[in-house]
């Protein structure tokens, strides 16, 4: 492991993981922050390793126990750290992981298979609740159906409170999450505030995806077209 120090907030270092607040970015640098001691002792539980650990000098001089393995530490004054965090009050520990690549979805072939689907979620606290609630339920998975939140901006990473780091995440587009669901033999199954039955009256099958929608506009007509409807 290795130890550096950096003070000024211009540092290129410093620059560099400030353009991680981007989607430009994070595809550029293939990395994405994540910050916080709850977030990064979910990723070490998930033992995912950090390409770089960031660590406030005012507070911390070695990193903490919950922090996440990594092969290169760096302490930085208050000043830099404050340059690339986005916590407003930030607890002076972050860290930068490799930005994943999204694989193509993967269905086992027969038995339960729970999924959750946030079709067109735009707001990146939003998708990031989604992720914590479905990692809470035991879902096998959540798709991002497009367009919507980018799954690794800081906000939408803390606001997963660490789920980011284990629950396997797809992003699709409409036509091809269609093709999914017929592909895997899965029953999409839309939750519809209007017109859906009442959850505690409905009879969910066994290999489903449950589609949420835009927070403006809801479901699209061709989701709900092929979905049973449910009211939660």
């Amino acid at each position: 492991m290795t130890v550096r120090e950096i003070e000024s907030p211009h540092n290129p270092l410093v620059k560099k993981l400030a353009s991680l607040s981007s989607p430009k970015g994070r595809r550029e640098h293939r990395l994405f922050l994540a910050e916080g001691p709850r977030v990064l002792s979910a990723a070490r539980e998930a033992k995912a390793e950090a390409e770089l650990l960031l660590l406030d000098a005012s507070r911390f001089d070695s990193p903490p126990p919950a922090s996440p393995r990594s092969r290169d530490v760096v302490l930085l004054s208050p000043r830099a750290f404050a340059r690339f965090s986005a916590v407003e009050h930030s607890q002076g520990l972050a860290a930068a992981f490799p930005l994943p690549e999204l694989p193509a979805p993967s269905v086992p072939p027969e038995g339960r298979y729970f999924a959750l689907a946030a079709c067109g979620v735009q707001d990146p606290g939003n998708m990031g609740a989604l992720m914590r609630v479905a990692a809470a339920c035991g879902c096998d998975a959540l798709i991002g159906v497009e367009p919507c939140a980018d799954f690794f901006s800081p906000k939408t990473v803390r606001a997963s409170a660490g789920a980011v780091f284990s629950l396997p995440l797809y992003r699709l587009a409409p036509a091809a999450f269609l093709s999914f669901l017929d592909d895997a033999a899965l029953e999409a199954v839309a939750a519809d505030a209007a017109a859906g039955a009442p959850y505690t009256d409905f009879e969910f099958p066994s290999r489903l995806v449950l589609l949420l929608g835009s927070e403006g506009r809801g479901l699209p007509a061709a989701l709900l077209e092929r979905s049973r409807r449910v009211c939660i």
